[in-house]
Parts: structure tokens; sequence; C-alpha cells
């Protein structure tokens, strides 16, 4: 009967600030923030960033009352630097890594999206193989491998998979394969190895395996250690594909809703953008919410915080 109505949660009432800060006259170098229409949720992700800070000697926050929503952060810093400056960084940092967190959420979307099918599998890869010719009808860009004619890679922005053919009948005890951050042998055991070479771009050699398809094909799945970047080869030295032109076939992505499609095409955007050298959609989200944020605290100096390694150009 007495509780307030939902929307007073997080609706900041007109001319209140988000955030105020008070100095604690008990502590040296301490700051109180006083965060409106927050809760725990904010209070202890700031408190466990803070105090990954070196610089910050003391974090905690505390909820006056479970009806009162606002959330108070106190923080002691050595004497280089301010509690402020500590929150700017930590405030900046925390952005990042949930936008990351966003990225690589769609990306998995995609991947294992059941309505998709494999019509989000074909969307999502480039496959090379030596005759030349475009074996997805996806972003297909035909390359050669030059370790041998009787090898077929596909390539997505998550993994790569190496297929070679073997002889009938060959089983997992006679193949031999040693993954190396940055490089790959694998062949029959007791011979000269079918690949030998420093891979084009690192790996997650845990996440990394191999088996024996149909006792007569060895399936390589190489899981990139970067999930943002397309590889213009697998093994160094090989032919290269430009990756800019890598688009999306629209016979494929038809075949995807409208928000699988939609992701699979904010990473073909990205990846492009990363190649010029240009900011990708969620850093330019996330300079737009500095941006804003920078507005509403004309007090807070954000002049040389950077975006995912972009600096900050607002004004």
């Amino acid at each position: 009967m007495n509780a307030p109505d939902r929307f007073e949660m997080f609706v900041l009432p007109e001319g209140v600030k988000k955030i105020s800060m008070t100095k604690d006259t008990k502590l040296p170098n301490c700051m109180v923030f006083d965060i409106q229409k927050e809760d725990h949720t904010i209070g202890n992700t700031l408190r466990y960033k803070l105090l990954e800070n070196p610089k910050v000697l003391y974090a905690a926050y505390k909820v006056p009352h479970p009806l009162e929503y606002h959330t108070l952060v106190k923080v002691q810093t050595t004497p280089d630097t301010t509690p402020l400056a500590a929150l700017q960084s930590a405030i900046q940092q925390l952005i990042i890594e949930y936008g990351n967190i966003r990225t690589k959420f769609e990306m998995e979307l995609v991947r294992v999206r059941p309505t998709a099918g494999s019509a989000a599998a074909g969307a999502g890869s480039s496959q090379y193989d030596q005759s030349g010719a475009d074996a997805t009808g996806g972003y297909g860009m035909s390359q050669g491998s030059s370790v041998g004619a009787n090898i077929d890679s596909a390539d997505t922005l998550e993994d790569v998979t190496v297929t070679i053919d073997l002889e009938e009948n060959t089983s997992a005890r006679d193949i031999s394969v040693v993954f190396g951050k940055n490089s790959i042998k694998a062949g029959l055991k007791g011979q000269k190895p079918i690949i030998d070479g420093l891979l084009s771009q690192a790996i997650d050699v845990e996440e990394s395996t191999w088996s024996i398809a149909d006792k007569k094909q060895l399936e390589i799945h190489l899981e990139k250690a970067n999930k943002q970047k397309w590889w213009d080869c697998v093994i160094k030295g090989d032919p290269k594909i430009d990756t800019t032109k890598l688009v999306p076939d629209n016979s494929r992505l038809s075949d995807l809703d409208s928000e699988a499609r939609a992701a699979v095409e904010k990473m073909m955007y990205d990846q492009r953008q990363k190649l010029a050298g240009n900011p990708t959609s969620d850093e330019q989200k996330r300079q737009e919410v500095f941006r804003k944020f920078q507005e509403q605290h004309p007090e807070m100096d954000f002049s040389n915080a950077k975006f995912g390694g972009f600096l900050n150009q607002s004004s």
C-alpha cells in the first residue's frame, strides 16, 4: 500500500543529477558518490571493478533503504590519483566489457540458432578448395591450398575447419596432430606431415580438436583466438584472399529470420570497419553512450578516455 510507483525505481526526476559526489572528511583522498536510480547491481559491479585498480585503497557501496532508489559508493585512492578518476576508469572499462559480451552473445546466437539451421552456417562462412570452385554459395571466395590438392578449408568468424582426404579405413591411432598457439603439424604417424607450418592467426589450443570422418577424412577444427576476424589464408605462405570482398549472399541470408540476418550483417560490417581502422558498431555505440554521459556530467573529464583503442573526440 505504501510502496512507491514502480517507475520511481528507474526514472530520474527532472533537475536531479544521475551522480553527485561528496568529500569524506574522515579519510584522506576519499569521496562518496551518490548514484540515483540504481541498486545492488551497479553498486557491486562498480565496487568489483574499482578494486581491480591498484591505486584504489578502498571501495564499498550500500543501498540506504530498499524503498530509496539510489546507491552510495565510497572510494579511497592513493595520493597520485583521485576517486573521481578511478570511478571514470571503472565506468569506461565496464561499458567496454559489456559491449564485448553483447557482441560475443550475438555471434554465438547466430552460430547455434536452431531456426537458422544450416543456412546460418553457410551465411557466416567462407570455404576455399583446391579446385577453385566456390563450395558454399555463401561468402564464397575460392582459394587454392598450398598444402595439397586433397585439402579443403572452411572459415567462419569463430573457427576454421581443415578437411584432409586420407586412404580408406584410416583410424585415429594412425594420425598425429600437434597444435601450437600459432602452428600446426598433422599427418600419418611415421610419415612426413601433410600440414606443417605457421598459422596465419593465433588459435585457442585448448578448444581446437580433430577427428576422423567416415574412416577416410581427417577433420581439424581450429578455434580462433580472435573471433572478430576472417583469415586470409590458413598457413602462412599460402595464397591469400581479399577478405574485404567477403559479402553476404542474399540467397543464404534470406533463409534467416530478421534477428539472425541482422546479426550476420552486423558482424560483416564490423569486420570491414576493423580492416579500415574504424570503430565497430559497438564501439560507435559506446562512444555515443560516453558522449551523452559527459553531457549530463560536465564536471567529469573524459577528454583522454579511449573506446576500444579510439580516443574520445567529443568536446
